[in-house]
């Protein structure tokens, strides 16, 4: 499974993925506050923003997972492994406690 394919299951698969989503912006715009004027950014690109960081996040469980599975499966072995060891109640458990500083 390529990273993207996971970042596409998980977005699918994680009902905190919109939580995610949500507080990263909220971080982005708190950030944003305290930029010069001049140097703010536009609303689209605090989005982009916020993407990035589930991007990041994202990839960071896809290698973490790939280290676990220590091969290349197949997307139906990934969805095996996440299941098999609730990953993605996990993963909903854990974004609800990610504090952005």
């Amino acid at each position: 499974m390529t990273k993207q394919e996971l970042t596409d299951y998980l977005e699918k698969n994680l009902s905190n993925h919109t939580v995610f989503l949500s507080n990263a912006l909220d971080y982005q715009q708190e950030k944003n506050k305290r930029r010069p004027n001049k140097k703010r950014w536009a609303e689209e690109k605090m989005e982009r923003a916020a993407y990035k960081m589930w991007l990041d996040f994202s990839g960071n469980v896809h290698e973490k997972i790939k280290v676990e599975i220590k091969k290349d499966p197949s997307v139906s072995e990934w969805s095996e492994f996440i299941d098999k060891n609730e990953m993605l109640d996990s993963l909903n458990d854990a974004i609800v406690e990610i504090e952005f500083v």
